[in-house]
């Protein structure tokens, strides 16, 4: 049996991280039926999965290094707060995602982007009304572009992302260029 093997890099600032481990865990729950129906065997990696002993400057640059060209699809997830920023981006999340684009622009490897945009009730005492901006500004753009999703309760984000993933993978699982001998594509 020929298995696809498709890589996720998920991007996110640090008030994602429960909707990340979400994701992670949604893929795991999903890959047997998307390895039935599709023949593809999905994992997830995000920038906490490469060690480091960097300051915020130099996780970005090892992060920058240790996923190019690594993953087929970018999936990108942002709250109220845009993130840290990183000497080149308003944040790490946006460098990522601005490197994704030029990389599927260019012919790179990958195959598909995503954005998800948190919408759940917080507290208003604990929102940062500059993060808020940076991150209205950024979702405006992808909303222009056509390229985000959103949920407004914590319990809908796994059908959602779930959802969105699906019909990636089972485009991106069309392609004759994913198919891989023995189900083994990365080293």
């Amino acid at each position: 049996m020929t298995i696809r093997k498709l890589r996720i890099f998920l991007s996110h600032p640090a008030d994602m991280a429960f909707y990340a481990n979400e994701a992670s865990r949604m893929v795991a729950v999903s890959n047997p039926r998307w390895e039935r129906d599709h023949k593809a065997n999905v994992s997830v990696e995000t920038f906490r999965d490469i060690a480091s002993n960097f300051d915020a400057s130099g996780v970005q640059n090892a992060t920058n290094r240790y996923f190019k060209d690594r993953y087929d699809i970018y999936l990108g997830l942002m709250g109220s707060k845009l993130g840290t920023p990183t000497s080149q981006f308003a944040s790490g999340t946006v460098e990522e995602y601005r490197i994704a684009v030029q990389s599927m622009q260019n012919g790179g490897k990958v195959s598909a982007l995503l954005f998800g945009f948190c919408e759940v009730p917080i507290n208003p005492y604990l929102i940062d009304a500059d993060e808020l901006k940076k991150a209205k500004e950024f979702r405006d753009e992808m909303s222009r572009n056509q390229l985000s999703f959103t949920w407004s309760k914590s319990e809908d984000f796994f059908g959602t992302v779930s959802d969105q993933i699906d019909k990636v993978v089972a485009e991106v699982s069309k392609d004759p260029k994913w198919m891989v001998k023995g189900g083994i594509r990365y080293k």
